[in-house]
């Protein structure tokens, strides 16, 4: 795993991939980044895919809400 310190509004770039991460907001617990990326990644937070991936070993995909992809302008669900 590669690790990188950035400051507010430091970004990191994956240019091959088209993705730029940007530190939005530093808390005293949180800190809160962007993600600008094609339409056509996927982006999902760790804890969603891993409680959609039990939910699909249990056979109750039911119980979750596919995951709507991102617009940009859109406000993000915490």
């Amino acid at each position: 795993m590669l690790v990188l310190s950035r400051k507010l509004n430091e970004s990191i770039t994956l240019p091959e991939l088209g993705i730029t991460i940007t530190v939005v907001g530093v808390g005293t617990r949180r800190v809160k980044i962007g993600i600008d990326a094609p339409e056509n990644v996927a982006i999902r937070r760790s804890e969603v895919l891993e409680l959609q991936e039990q939910s699909v070993r249990r056979g109750s995909e039911s119980e979750l809400q596919p995951a709507r992809p991102l617009v940009p302008g859109t406000p993000v669900p915490a």
